[in-house]
């Protein structure tokens, strides 16, 4: 078993690779999306924000998953779920549960055009 710069456990070379690319990826987007938001407010479309059950220690992932609450809160349209039994690839843990959200905000797209 192999130990990530964060300190998690990874698989492998490869897994720990992509790992690291995705910390580098958000060290450079984070900055960026900071600076979108304080420009404009976020557009008013529907948003659901799926956040997983598994995979992380306990602490992390309470905390994470209140992150991901506001992300919806924050939204005009925003709602937020979790996912049980789910891991950071909730699109293969649980593919029902993002179909399901797709069709929610679906819905809520065509409930406003009505308008």
């Amino acid at each position: 078993m192999n130990w990530t710069a964060g300190g998690g456990r990874c698989a492998g070379r490869k897994q720990r690779r992509t790992i690291l690319a995705e910390q580098r990826l958000t060290a450079v987007a984070v900055p960026e999306i900071r600076r979108r938001r304080a420009v404009a407010p976020p557009p008013e479309v529907p948003l659901v924000v799926l956040s997983a059950t598994q995979g992380l220690p306990r602490a992390m992932r309470v905390r994470w998953t209140a992150l991901q609450r506001g992300i919806a809160t924050n939204a005009v349209r925003g709602a937020h779920g979790s996912v049980q039994g789910a891991g950071h690839a909730i699109q293969a843990d649980r593919p029902q549960a993002v179909v399901a959200a797709v069709r929610e905000a679906a819905d809520r797209v065509r409930y406003f055009l009505k308008d």
